[in-house]
């Protein structure tokens, strides 16, 4: 009986001990009494994207630009647009290769349109047109007309391309300037025009214009501003017998052929805002169609259009400027 009544009693104590410690268990899960934690970690470090860097717009060799508006322009959507023009002027830069590639360009383009087109050549003096003429009907070799046309070095590289095509294609070349020998008899002179015109021979008169004249205008300013003076005055004649002569040449030409256009090839400064030769042109054919292209340098990486280019041609070619010649390397001293 004793032993029953310890089991009793000690089944009794084993579920109270059991209760107490349930209880302590469920008061450790309440928010009073909160896990114990460790030290928290570091927050993770934010990651930053790598921003890309756009890479330096490369250099252009040259930017075609219509003069006008500023805008981006093709050569051939303008040849496109000139079809009608009668007269197309390329003021080039003399020995520029980028412009001699886009000279040859137009020329090809204005030759595939209805109309027919003739070069003309600041660079060829009027008294070689008979030597001009017998190279493109093939009586004579490319060197005998160099030498008896008075061509220079950069000949192949730069105008030789266009005689080529005119010879290849059968067009017409204008030697359309003064020969350089009367124009400068003309500077050291004091006589008037028309008088020291006429104490020329016969053959002599025919290569120089029946006139010529001195305009007081824009170009004339611009001119005595980078000549100066006294020389910029006696110089100043000679430009203007150039500008008469190119002028004239044409004029005769289209006289004699109204259905050809003309494709003149000139320094820059002669056509640049239409004045000089331009303005020589229109004097005597006014009611003729005229369009210009003309070609300048810049130090600009991107040769972008300034205010300076403003009107300067309906085209304006941009182009870096030529590389400063090396200078010839300094021999040694001799040995004593």
């Amino acid at each position: 009986m004793r032993q029953l009544t310890s089991l009793i009693l000690g089944l009794l104590l084993l579920t109270v001990l059991q209760g107490c410690c349930m209880r302590v268990q469920v008061c450790c899960r309440t928010p009073r009494c909160p896990p114990a934690r460790g030290p928290e970690a570091p927050a993770a470090p934010k990651v930053t994207e790598p921003v890309e860097t756009p890479a330096p717009a490369k250099p252009q060799t040259e930017a075609l630009y219509d003069g006008a508006t500023g805008n981006p322009e093709s050569l051939m959507v303008a040849a496109e647009a000139w079809k009608n023009a009668d007269l197309v002027a390329f003021g080039e830069l003399h020995g520029d290769r980028v412009g001699a590639k886009h000279q040859l360009a137009l020329l090809q383009a204005m030759h595939e349109q209805e109309r027919p087109v003739a070069l003309a050549m600041e660079f060829f003096e009027r008294d070689t047109q008979p030597v001009i003429d017998a190279y493109l009907a093939g009586e004579i070799d490319e060197a005998t007309m160099r030498k008896k046309a008075r061509q220079g070095r950069a000949y192949p590289h730069t105008h030789g391309p266009l005689i080529e095509f005119c010879k290849e294609n059968g067009l017409k070349v204008i030697a359309a300037n003064a020969p350089r020998r009367l124009v400068t008899a003309y500077r050291k002179q004091s006589e008037d025009y028309d008088t020291w015109r006429a104490s020329l021979t016969e053959a002599d008169q025919g290569w120089l214009p029946e006139e010529t004249s001195i305009i007081e205008d824009e170009y004339h300013a611009k001119f005595m501003g980078l000549m100066g003076g006294e020389r910029g005055a006696r110089i100043f004649k000679s430009q203007s017998l150039w500008d008469d002569a190119m002028a004239e040449a044409i004029v005769d030409h289209r006289s004699e052929a109204p259905a050809c256009r003309v494709l003149l090839i000139v320094g820059g400064f002669h056509v640049t805002k239409g004045l000089g030769t331009i303005t020589k042109y229109r004097m005597r054919r006014g009611k003729d169609e005229v369009r210009i292209l003309t070609m300048t340098t810049s130090k600009d990486p991107q040769l972008a259009f300034t205010n300076a280019d403003l009107g300067a041609g309906d085209l304006v070619l941009k182009v870096r400027p030529p590389k400063a010649r090396r200078l010839p390397k300094a021999r040694p001293a001799p040995k004593p």
